[in-house]
């Protein structure tokens, strides 16, 4: 929805209702919201594979061939429409072999932007790893020590674009593996009614973070993430 909306801004800005659109299709905050749930699944793969031989390889194993084939055969599939129309989906119609292979190997996504998230889940995969065996040997207390740093941390510009992504989003990840380990404890108590409530009130709170803490200001990032989780 946010990327639809750029798509027709000159038109959209005019709208009445163009601020409302615009709450409701703040990208960031999906994104956000995007890898918090990988951080909440990701805990239950490496507590499953715990069971098993090599987990932590097994789990790094899995999550190349979870994020490669699919952003492999996205690039192909661009090549292939670029090479039979003659038309590039990303500015630049000649295909440039050493730029196919980047962007396969997901060193490069000048040729599909918005696979920078696969990017930020690979990076994170061995990050989460070790927040796991942290968390393992002193028990959540290293989830949020991990989750403030990273908190922190994501104010740093330089940190924050480590690898030429809009965001890391790493404290995200922790903030998701925190909501696995003790999610249940904290909301089991609640009626289906007050769940429910929580969970609107929450939603749309992810999306008014921004438009309440000023559309650019980094303070949206933290809010949107703890609303998520």
């Amino acid at each position: 929805f946010g990327h639809v909306l750029g798509a027709f801004a000159p038109f959209a800005q005019h709208l009445p209702a163009y601020n409302v659109l615009r709450t409701f299709g703040k990208g960031d905050s999906a994104v956000l919201m995007f890898f918090v749930i990988s951080g909440f699944v990701l805990f239950f793969s490496l507590e499953r594979y715990r069971r098993g031989e090599h987990p932590i390889l097994r789990f790094l194993i899995a999550r190349v061939f979870r994020i490669y084939p699919a952003s492999i055969a996205t690039i192909l599939l661009i090549v292939v429409i670029t090479a039979v129309t003659g038309r590039s989906l990303f500015g630049n119609a000649v295909i440039d072999p050493l730029v196919v292979l980047k962007n396969l190997l997901l060193l490069d996504t000048s040729m599909n932007g918005v696979m920078w998230t696969l990017q930020v889940e690979l990076l994170a995969a061995p990050v989460i790893v070790a927040a796991y065996l942290a968390y393992r040997r002193v028990g959540v207390i290293a989830l949020w020590a991990l989750l403030a740093a990273f908190t922190a941390l994501s104010f740093v510009g330089s940190f924050n674009r480590l690898i030429g992504t809009p965001t890391l989003g790493l404290h995200a990840f922790m903030l998701g593996m925190i909501v696995a380990v003790a999610g249940e404890r904290w909301f089991a108590g609640l009626s289906r009614v007050r769940a429910t409530a929580a969970f609107i009130a929450a939603m749309v709170m992810v999306f008014a973070c921004f438009p309440l803490l000023g559309w650019t200001s980094h303070w949206g990032t933290p809010g949107a993430t703890a609303c998520a989780g």
